[in-house]
């Protein structure tokens, strides 16, 4: 199902993980059938976490920062899978660990939609960027829309801006109460959350909450104490 901006405030496209296609450099007619049907092996094995095989295959000279149609790499797919046993191989074998895909998205972020935690973790302790320059979706808003607790807490433990605006001003507060993430919003408040941010259509994470039928998110987010 495709997601719908008008239920979720500035929810992306992006967010559904594709199973896509990867693409291939022009070359000679029988080395690029073999290097397409090799390609195809690779991610194949990382979305089915096959270790031995994706081991196997950067040995025989696939490029471990290879992407396929939308830019994501296959650390980023492993990452959002929760893959450990194939992201380690990837690791190993020198992926790069900020790689963005097309929308924007890196593989910090697959990790925190998917929940994956100890990834999460992994890429915290090799010091990713947690927090933009500007306006734009982070990884926090990605784990608030799934609502994984976890996440969120290493995020934040990590020095993640809780308040983080996309550029249509959504915080993770938003994301969380318009999804219905009721331990995600009592996190986000506990731990300093600003309830009176707006989106550039002046809707706050309560409108948010209400538009979507969640009237005790709702209440919980007018309940907080203001900061």
């Amino acid at each position: 199902m495709s997601p719908q901006k008008s239920s979720v405030p500035g929810r992306r496209v992006a967010l559904q993980w594709l199973a896509a296609v990867p693409t291939v450099a022009l070359m000679a007619p029988a080395p690029q059938a073999r290097a397409q049907s090799a390609f195809d092996k690779v991610f194949e094995a990382v979305d089915a976490n096959q270790a031995a095989t994706v081991r196997a295959l950067l040995a025989r000279g696939i490029d471990v920062n290879t992407t396929d149609k939308d830019g994501n790499t296959l650390l980023a797919r492993a990452a959002q899978h929760g893959h450990r046993d194939v992201f380690n191989v990837l690791m190993a074998a020198g992926a790069r660990l900020e790689t963005r895909n097309r929308f924007g998205e890196t593989p910090l972020m697959y990790a925190a939609l998917g929940g994956s935690e100890g990834i999460v973790r992994e890429l915290l302790g090799r010091r990713v960027r947690i927090n933009t320059d500007e306006p734009a979706w982070t990884a926090m808003h990605y784990a608030a829309l799934r609502g994984h607790d976890g996440v969120l807490a290493l995020l934040l433990d990590a020095g993640a801006d809780i308040n983080a605006a996309s550029d249509n001003g959504t915080t993770p507060l938003m994301m969380a109460a318009s999804e219905g993430r009721a331990d995600a919003v009592a996190l986000l408040l506990r731990r300093g959350a600003d309830a009176t941010r707006t989106t550039d259509a002046g809707r706050t994470a309560a409108a948010w909450a209400r538009s979507a039928g969640q009237q005790r998110i709702a209440e919980m987010i007018e309940a907080a104490p203001r900061r």
